[in-house]
This record gives structure tokens, C-alpha cells and sequence, in this order.
């Protein structure tokens, strides 16, 4: 867990770090956007939802980078309690 959790802020945080400009004229949530990071590496990743989700980060500032970060962090935090929940 605290590996995942790691390489998901890591993902996070690299997206912050882009220079493309934004083209997108939807914003994708945060929860989407770190639903998504979990995804990497499997048919299942969405990079167009990936492509988004860096070019909303790069028209946001530092402060709200942060605090989206943490947003999609409680949401995965939450789907990972809901699916222990289940598997009781």
C-alpha cells in the first residue's frame, strides 16, 4: 500500500512538471485523473484522459496542484477502504 500510494503521488507530481500547452477544453477530475495514474502499464490506462489531466495541471497554480493532488489521493484512498469493505 504505501508503495502504491508512493508511485501515485509520484505520478502526480510529474504531471505538475510538463511544459505541453493545454488544448483540452473539458477538465477532467481529480479523481478521474488518479484513477486513472493507477492504471498505468494495463489496457485499462486512458492516455488521452492522462494527456488532459497534465494539461489542466500546467494552466493551474502550485497551490492548486497540491491541493488536486491531494484530492485524487483521498479518492483513491477511498475506492482502496470501499473494495476492502467488499472483500469482507
Amino acid at each position: 500500500m504505501k508503495y502504491f500510494v508512493s508511485i501515485l503521488l509520484f505520478f502526480l507530481i510529474s504531471c505538475m512538471n510538463s511544459t505541453e500547452p493545454n488544448t483540452t477544453s473539458t477538465i477532467p477530475s481529480a479523481c478521474s485523473c488518479a484513477k486513472n495514474a493507477t492504471k498505468a502499464g494495463t489496457n485499462e490506462f486512458d492516455q488521452s484522459l492522462q494527456t488532459a489531466c497534465r494539461e489542466y495541471m500546467n494552466i493551474i497554480n502550485q497551490d492548486e496542484r497540491v491541493e488536486r493532488a491531494m484530492e485524487g489521493l483521498e479518492c483513491i484512498k477511498q475506492e482502496i477502504k470501499s473494495s476492502n469493505l467488499t472483500e469482507l
